[in-house]
């Protein structure tokens, strides 16, 4: 039976009820009305009453994705709030990542056919500890011959936790033929096979290769610094020389929030579409006050 729609909470009319008129409302609107729809599917995934220790790689990792997006996007809308839209462009780029993996996890065995790539991410966290082992007993070589003072080795890792990662990650290796959870190991790679599928474009309208190259390292541009991110901190209307804004401004919050916005419909089609909740996304985003919204389900 499909779930009842839900009118705005009264938390979130009352946050969006603080955004100024002249101050994009309309879009803060939008991502408000998206998270009160997570919320709507939150509480249907709860009357489920899942065990988590039977949940299956694929329920794992949706839950795990969405979790991450969710907060995200909440601190998207209080950075933006509060004028700092240059920051949340940071932010934007770990969103669209997630939505990327989630929704080709979803497709793997569509793209590969095997879902061989779920359990290797389950997996994944012991290749990653690995590598940073490995990384922290390099530093401890490097301290020894420029006679910088040990860190002790039990503050991270012990010799016998560098023995099981080092064991652990053979066998990886051995199990699944690479240190990579992913067949195609690069972001950009993922969000073609996606859309070479047509699936996830289908239900959400989303392009993501075209999202990563437009979005994706736009903010990764500021992620790592580059000399490319300065203008996102440079005062353009400034008529007497180079003026750098520090703090709040404006700058950047009109671009963030509707790609935030949007990002997270396609985070919600996934939870709805993996969990069966049967929510209608449509009528839903459309009674919590999304303006435009196309049929989602």
């Amino acid at each position: 039976m499909a779930e009842k729609i839900v009118s705005l909470s009264s938390l979130w009319t009352e946050e969006i009820n603080k955004v100024p008129p002249n101050f994009y409302k309309d879009r803060f609107q939008n991502l408000v009305a998206v998270l009160h729809t997570s919320d709507v599917l939150l509480e249907a995934l709860n009357k489920k009453k899942l065990n988590p220790v039977k949940m299956k790689p694929l329920d794992f990792i949706c839950m795990h994705y969405f979790a991450h997006a969710y907060n995200l996007a909440t601190s998207i809308f209080y950075l933006c709030k509060n004028g700092m839209g240059s920051s949340c462009i940071i932010l934007i780029r770990a969103l669209l990542e997630s939505l990327i993996n989630c929704s080709y996890l979803w497709l793997c065995k569509k793209i590969n056919g095997n879902e061989n790539e779920r359990n290797a991410w389950m997996e994944y966290e012991y290749i990653e500890r690995s590598k940073m082992s490995n990384l922290w007993s390099n530093m401890q070589k490097n301290r020894q011959k420029i006679n910088i003072p040990l860190v002790q080795p039990n503050d991270l890792f012990t010799q016998e936790k560098r023995n099981e990662l080092s064991v652990a990650r053979s066998q990886f290796k051995l199990k699944y033929g690479s240190e990579n959870w992913a067949v195609h190991p690069n972001v950009d790679e993922r969000a073609r096979r996606v859309d070479s599928c047509r699936s996830f474009y289908d239900h959400t309208g989303i392009f993501l290769e075209e999202d990563y190259v437009t979005i994706y390292k736009w903010a990764s541009e500021l992620v790592h610094g580059s000399p490319a991110s300065a203008s996102s901190f440079i005062d353009e209307s400034f008529n007497c020389g180079l003026q750098f804004e520090i703090g709040a401004s404006k700058k950047n919050i009109d671009i963030i929030l509707p790609i935030c916005t949007r990002i997270m419909i396609g985070m919600l089609f996934l939870l709805n579409h993996i969990y069966h909740l049967d929510v209608d996304l449509t009528a839903q985003l459309r009674t919590a006050g999304l303006n435009k919204v196309q049929d989602r389900k």
